[in-house]
């Protein structure tokens, strides 16, 4: 079976968290400039097919954001990845 776009993003949030040693909860807090949270953003829309939105904010649970659509640089606040 083949892994969705969606699944593969999710499944990259979850080793990004765990390489960064990282919770759900941490990425929450770290500045949303952080350069780990913008590598994380940039892969994982280079790697899938989520779009920056999904990214920032939906991400596999809503609320959960790795970073901004105006580039890897532009962090919104919220939940998400690094």
């Amino acid at each position: 079976m083949k892994e969705s776009d969606q699944q593969k993003a999710e499944r990259l949030v979850g080793e990004m968290l765990r390489q960064a040693g990282w919770t759900e909860g941490e990425l929450a807090t770290r500045r949303k400039g952080e350069a780990r949270k913008a590598r994380m953003a940039a892969r994982l829309r280079s790697e899938t097919a989520m779009t920056w939105g999904w990214i920032e904010g939906g991400g596999p649970t809503e609320g959960r954001a790795v970073g901004g659509g105006d580039g890897a640089a532009g962090w919104l606040d919220g939940r998400g990845v690094g």
